[in-house]
């Protein structure tokens, strides 16, 4: 790869992808030319969101509840999107000072009763989320767009189970079985072709519970995307194809880390 001069400060950042890719899928990061967009989600990441990153990385590591957990700010600052161990000392102590987590020895720390609740509360596992919902039209003219780009974008590339609520077996009433199924994921896909009301609802939802939303329309749509959503950064996709390929990219460079190889 040729790295230009002026993306120097991203390179920590894509540290951060490479060393959770191995930390939580044991297999080696896919990179190309488009490591910026690998490294750019991470170096632009909330103090908060590197916070669940550090209880994450610590629950990671920890065995049954009350065990303590290894870690060596020196190497691990990457695995909570910083590019220091100054930074990974910072996120340590806060998590301390606020009872997260008990200090055991200068390498060694454990997850208190209070951080554990505080895992209870996070959406998933950031970095590998297994668990996704779809929300789309069920017009049979998307049929293809769902079984051949969404489907297979999740299921065999990523790894990522997921669930459209029109083919689920359930015997709630759905709409309570599609606000559960929001709250269980860890990624929410929203295509807006056709621009379905409910399809609005369940992003905003999705928002509002911190999931990692994915939008996506057909490039004859675009147009139509409500103004209130349209300064997302939406996948614009031409086919199935097109969309399985662009959403496995994006699900790569800002949630799950490396497509899996079918």
């Amino acid at each position: 790869m040729n790295l230009r001069g002026d993306d120097s400060k991203l390179l920590g950042f894509l540290s951060a992808y490479t060393r959770q890719s191995w930390e939580y899928e044991r297999q080696p990061a896919r990179i190309s030319t488009n490591w910026q967009e690998l490294a750019e989600p991470r170096a632009e990441a909330s103090l908060a969101q590197r916070l669940d990153k550090l209880m994450h990385l610590a629950r990671h590591r920890t065995g049954e509840h009350g065990e303590s957990f290894e870690f060596a700010p020196q190497w691990d600052y990457p695995l909570v999107d910083v590019a220091c161990k100054a930074a990974f000392m910072f996120l340590y102590e806060h998590a301390i000072e606020t009872g997260l987590l008990k200090t055991q020895s200068l390498s060694s720390a454990v997850i208190t009763f209070k951080g554990w609740e505080y895992l209870e509360s996070l959406s998933g596992f950031p970095g590998a989320p297994k668990r996704a919902f779809v929300a789309m039209s069920f017009d049979p003219s998307l049929a293809a767009a769902y079984d051949h780009g969404i489907y297979p974008a999740l299921e065999t590339d990523c790894g990522i189970s997921c669930i459209r609520i029109d083919r689920a077996h359930h015997n709630e009433k759905i709409c309570d079985k599609i606000l559960a199924e929001i709250r269980r994921c860890q990624i929410l896909v929203a295509d807006f072709t056709l621009q379905r009301p409910g399809v609005y609802f369940e992003a905003g939802f999705g928002l509002a519970l911190g999931r990692t939303v994915i939008w996506t329309v057909r490039e004859d749509q675009i147009k139509d995307v409500h103004f209130d959503t349209r300064q997302y950064n939406h996948i614009v996709w031409k086919d199935p194809a097109d969309l399985r390929v662009k959403l496995a990219e994006r699900i790569q460079a800002t949630a799950a880390g490396p497509p899996r190889i079918p």
